[in-house]
């Protein structure tokens, strides 16, 4: 079983939220596989950790918990003092 961890529409805290909630349920994490807005297409994603080459390396990748999601999202530049 997998938990959509991150979705391209999502505020950081929403998204944070559910990686916490993701990994102490022992469950594998996902990026978003749809977009609710033009905006928000390719901003997430799902990496597997095996190659995958059909529908049934997808399963087995998410059914092993070999996932983690992806977040490409822009970002602001870090203005913090160093």
């Amino acid at each position: 079983m997998s938990i959509e961890v991150i979705n391209g529409d999502h505020s950081d805290g929403e998204n944070g939220y559910m990686d916490r909630q993701t990994r102490s349920m022992g469950l594998a994490a996902v990026g978003g596989s749809d977009a609710h807005s033009y905006q928000a297409v390719g901003r997430v994603a799902t990496a597997f950790a095996n190659k995958i080459r059909t529908i049934d390396d997808i399963v087995e990748g998410i059914r092993a918990g070999h996932t983690r999601a992806v977040d490409f999202r822009p970002r602001p530049p870090d203005d913090s003092p160093k």
